[in-house]
This record gives C-alpha cells, sequence and structure tokens, in this order.
C-alpha cells in the first residue's frame, strides 16, 4: 500500500531529472505528480469505460496537501452519486494514429536513422489494431491480446519483439512530452517474448563456389556482382546498395560509407576480389546507361536496388543453400578473416561494430584456428604412439 503523503514530504520534494508520481495512501486516487515544470496534485481514476482519466487538481507549491485531498474526496462523491465531475471535464488524449504521423515519427527520425523501416510495422501491424483509440483507452491486456493473435498468425517472436518495442516507444515518448489527458503506459515494463538462439551460418569455399555459379545464370543482371562483393567486403545489403563511385577510391583501393548503421563513416579497405568486382560492374553499367552515380544501379531505371530477394531467393535454392540469407555473408567475410589468422579487433574496425562484444560471436572460430595451430606441435615433435600408450618424442636440431 502507498505511504501516507505529508505536507513536508510534498514541501521538500523536488524534480530529480525524471518524472515522478507519488500516490497518497491516505486518500485514493491522490498523486503529487513532479516535473520539469514543478509540481501539481493530481486526481487519478478509471471511468465507467475502464478507462483511465487524470484531472489536475492544481499546483503543489500553492495548493495545500489538505485542500487537495478534500477536492478529491468531493470528486469522488460526485462520482459516486452519477455524476461527471460537473464542470471538471478530463482532458482527451490524442488518437493514437494521429499521435504516431504527427508527433512520434518526427521525432523518431531526429534520433533514430532506421526510423523509416517502422513505418511498415505501423502501417500493416499497429494501425489495424491501435490506430482508432486514445491513447489512454490502450490497455495492457490490449497489448497482450495484440502480442498473442501476431505469434497465433505465425510471426516470429522477433517480429512480436519489434511491434511491442514500437508500442512501448510511442506511449513512453507520448508520457516524456507530458501529452494532456496521458500520464500512463500500458506497456511499461511489458517483457519481450523469448527468441530462440540463431545459428550463425559460414559459407564454406565450395558453397561460395556453387552460389557464385549460379549467380551468373541469374535473370539479375547485377547480382552476379552485387552478392561477391559483399561476400569480399562484409559490407551490409544496404551500404552495399547505396554505394556511389564519388565514395570509392580504386587506386588505393578504399570506399567511405558516409553514413553506416552507427551513424558515423566508415572506412572500408578493397581487397583486389573486390576492386575486380567493381571495375566489372562499371563496365557493365556504363556500356548498358552510360555514366551513373550509383555502384549498382537497376539497368532499366538508373536508381538503386531497392530489394533482391527474388532473384537471390531463386539462386541460393538452385544450388541447395536456402538456407543462406544475405547477411549470412557478412558473417562469411568475418569467419574467412578469423579463420586466416586475424584478430577479433581487426575484424571489428572492417565491419564497423561499435562494440567488440558485437564481434565476440566470431570468438569460437579464432579458438578453433588456435587448435589447429597448437596441432602443430604433435606434428613436430610426436613421431608415433606405441601400443603400451608411450609417446616416442622425435628431437630435433
Amino acid at each position: 500500500m502507498p505511504n501516507i503523503i505529508t505536507q513536508a514530504i510534498v514541501d521538500k520534494t523536488r524534480f530529480t531529472g525524471k518524472r515522478k508520481l507519488i500516490a497518497d495512501g491516505g486518500c485514493k486516487g491522490l498523486y503529487l505528480d513532479i516535473r520539469e515544470k514543478g509540481k501539481s496534485f493530481r486526481y487519478r481514476y478509471v471511468d465507467h469505460d475502464k478507462i483511465y482519466r487524470s484531472i489536475t487538481l492544481g499546483d503543489a507549491e500553492i495548493l495545500r496537501l489538505s485542500d487537495a485531498r478534500a477536492m478529491v474526496f468531493e470528486l469522488r462523491r460526485k462520482r459516486l452519486l452519477g455524476s461527471h465531475l460537473g464542470s471538471i471535464k478530463p482532458i482527451e488524449a490524442p488518437i493514437f494514429k494521429e499521435f504516431v504521423i504527427n508527433k512520434y515519427i518526427p521525432h523518431a527520425k531526429s534520433i533514430r536513422r532506421a526510423a523509416h523501416q517502422d513505418w511498415t510495422l505501423f502501417k500493416n501491424h499497429l494501425f489495424p489494431a491501435f490506430g482508432d483509440k486514445r491513447l489512454n483507452e490502450i490497455k495492457r491486456s490490449d497489448i497482450g491480446t495484440f502480442m498473442q493473435q501476431k505469434l497465433a498468425q505465425n510471426y516470429s517472436p522477433a517480429t512480436c519483439n519489434r511491434l511491442l518495442a514500437r508500442i512501448k516507444a510511442v506511449l513512453s515518448y507520448a508520457t516524456d512530452i507530458e501529452v494532456p489527458g496521458f500520464d500512463k503506459n500500458p506497456a511499461h515494463r511489458f517483457k519481450q517474448l523469448k527468441e530462440p538462439v540463431y545459428l550463425e551460418r559460414y559459407l564454406s569455399p565450395d558453397e561460395a563456389e556453387r552460389l557464385l555459379e549460379a549467380l551468373r545464370a541469374s535473370e539479375s543482371p547485377l547480382l552476379q556482382f552485387i552478392i561477391p562483393f559483399l561476400l569480399l567486403t562484409g559490407a551490409r545489403k544496404g551500404e552495399a546498395l547505396k554505394a556511389r563511385w564519388e565514395y570509392i577510391d580504386l587506386t588505393t583501393g578504399s570506399w567511405i560509407i558516409p553514413m553506416t548503421k552507427s551513424g558515423k563513416p566508415r572506412h572500408v579497405p578493397l581487397s583486389r576480389g573486390a576492386i575486380d568486382i567493381l571495375l566489372a560492374v562499371k563496365q557493365r553499367v556504363y556500356s548498358d546507361i552510360g555514366e551513373c552515380t550509383w555502384v549498382f544501379p537497376k539497368l532499366i531505371t538508373g536508381r538503386p536496388y531497392t530489394a533482391l530477394f527474388h532473384s537471390w531467393d531463386k539462386a541460393r535454392k538452385s544450388v541447395g543453400l536456402g538456407d543462406v540469407r544475405i547477411h549470412d555473408l557478412r558473417h562469411s567475410f568475418a569467419s574467412a578473416l578469423v579463420n586466416r589468422g586475424m584478430t577479433l579487433y581487426d575484424v571489428k574496425e572492417i565491419l564497423g561494430h561499435a562494440n567488440i562484444m558485437t564481434t565476440q560471436r566470431y570468438a569460437h572460430l579464432s579458438r578453433q584456428r588456435l587448435k589447429e595451430a597448437v596441432s602443430q606441435a604433435d606434428e613436430h615433435y610426436l613421431s608415433g604412439q606405441s601400443l603400451n600408450g608411450s609417446v616416442n618424442i622425435k628431437l630435433t636440431e
């Protein structure tokens, strides 16, 4: 049960960097609301439609605690008598869809580079479920039901968690900017679903050769250049598809990605194989459509590719590699570096990981390489093993 607030607590409590609501155990529904702009008394209740409502009673610097309690008792009395609280009409919170479009998305774009990718989640999933509801009409049970429905529709736990993350972000932002009529986030502390552990997939040299052969027969003319380029640079698909010649120096073998996932530019060293691919694709593109800004443009429009899945899916399945994702090419590139003796720090810098912990997924590969390295001692010192288990060691000069 909440502690009983005293006037002394009201007087000394100050804003400490984050909004705080203190419930008064001595008066049901009364809260002390501490914000950056000041502190006030609020009355919170559930109306006849089971919707949370909140009424500001007054500035806590002026209004005494005893007066706030008296006001709450009077409001509760009116509600018991069937009144809708007379002239004190609750402020209606904005509609979810309107708030997302007008407030949240502009805010998200200013702080998250991948915010534009959220639109599909809102349009196809969140708007149909919550779009017409006001923010304060969304209940915790609504979110739980929504998640269960998505699972029943065979969406993966990862997709469901992405949807939950967007709901949390929207409602949290509404709380942070103190949207009128909304001050309780029903998604707060809502736990994400447990996701199955995905086993990293690495292409073997033989699998890579089979895949490259299938790409050369693809109906997509530039797929035979794009996929090998990803495999030899470890670049993300979006980074490669948006690559521009102005950021590539074939003489020095360097490629600058001006804006990466981490929000920082990245320098990618280009191998001889990667440079050969770039020279080949340049010749093909320039012979078909002339000089072009983009490295991998569509040969019909001259604009960058936005999707490769259809042609990629056909090519990989044709050689029995249907389980290989495009992003696995990045993993395969990293595994090749580690297995050839590069340190995890080298891999981190080349892949552009912001944190070495992300690169640690390849640590088991380096351990295997070290195991193979120490086996060289066997070849150097052990000449054989007798039947009784003793080891014969040969001495070398």
